[in-house]
């Protein structure tokens, strides 16, 4: 199971520095945890993505039809995580 939590920055940091012996379970699950990024745009499933494209029939595209078709897809293709606006100064 994954799951996406929020937490300060400087507490991951200090959980870092422990070693993994004087770790509760929970801090090592907080430990082991993979951060994302900061300004990260939204996380869609991309398989839901891909699926979608594959029941169009068409036989061939030209790359302006694959953006046309990616850019549709993906704006209708369910946010599992939003964006991290505060992460970016370039995105809003």
């Amino acid at each position: 199971m994954k799951i996406v939590i929020d937490i300060p920055e400087e507490y991951y940091n200090l959980l870092k520095g422990f070693d993994d012996e004087k770790c509760s379970m929970d801090m090592l699950l907080l430990k082991n945890g993979t951060p994302l990024p900061k300004g990260h745009g939204r996380l869609i499933d991309a398989d839901v993505l891909l699926d979608q494209i594959s029941r169009d029939k068409r036989e061939a595209f030209t790359k302006h039809q694959v953006w046309l078709l990616l850019s549709k897809y993906n704006s209708n293709a369910p946010t599992i995580i939003e964006a991290d606006k505060e992460g970016s100064e370039d995105k809003e």
